[in-house]
Order: structure tokens, then sequence, then C-alpha cells
């Protein structure tokens, strides 16, 4: 019986700590569609960045969505070129869709690339503007 009053001890103590990124110590992020965490190391992750504040997705998909529904800017959008984890602006991006290929956050299976030839490489190309139409 004493065990488990240990484990419910430690489990409190681990809710209570404040959530931190692994890679700087900031504080993680929010996704600003489906409000999971997001992993900013993620080749999967995107944002878009505003005057005054950042909003986080944890999967491309996510952010398609958001900028759908909300008729947001895709010119604020940023996504991660895959191959290479840079920011990229998400209206140049050419993009994959492979559930199989590309494991991501929320399973929407799309990865951006800066290079059409690497995107080609990986599978059938996409702009921003098809994505957007073709995601529900």
């Amino acid at each position: 019986m004493r065990h488990a009053y240990v484990a419910v001890a430690v489990l409190a103590l681990l809710c209570a700590l404040p959530l931190q990124s692994v890679a700087d110590g900031a504080e993680k992020q929010r996704c600003a569609h489906c409000g999971m965490l997001v992993d900013d190391t993620s080749p999967f992750s995107a944002r878009m960045v505003l005057e005054n504040k950042t909003l986080w997705f944890c999967d491309i998909g996510d952010m398609a969505l958001y900028l759908r529904e909300k008729k947001g800017d895709p010119a604020q959008a940023q996504v991660k070129d895959y191959p290479s984890g840079a920011w990229i602006p998400a209206a140049q991006a050419f993009y994959v869709s492979s559930p199989k290929k590309f494991r991501t956050p929320m399973g929407w299976g799309l990865a951006a690339f800066r290079d059409r030839s690497e995107a080609s490489a990986s599978g059938d190309v996409d702009d921003l503007a098809s994505i957007l139409k073709r995601i529900q």
C-alpha cells in the first residue's frame, strides 16, 4: 500500500512541473488548432508569425485546417523543410502527402520541402493552395 502512496506523490510532483522544451528549456506551446503540445523540433511542425505573437501547430495538416477555417493569410505561415528542418514560407513550399511514409503527430502525413525535386523523390507534389482545397 505504501508503494501506491509514493507513486501518487511522484505523479503529483511530475504534474506540477512546468512544461519545458527538451531542446532549449523554453516553455512549450500548444497547437492553435487542436491544443496538443507542439514539438518545435519536429519536421512536421508549423507556425504563423503575426505582428505581436506566433501561433504554433503540431502538424502541417492542423495549420492547413486553421488557415482554411479561419481564413488565415498563408503568407504569414511557415513550415519546416523536411530534409533540413529549416523554416520556410508555407506558400512557397512543395508538399507530399504520404501517411505511411510520414508519421506526423496528428496523422495528416504531410511533409513540406523547399526543393521540388526533393519533394518529387518522396511522392506526388502539391502546392499549398491544393492542400487547402483538399484538406477536411
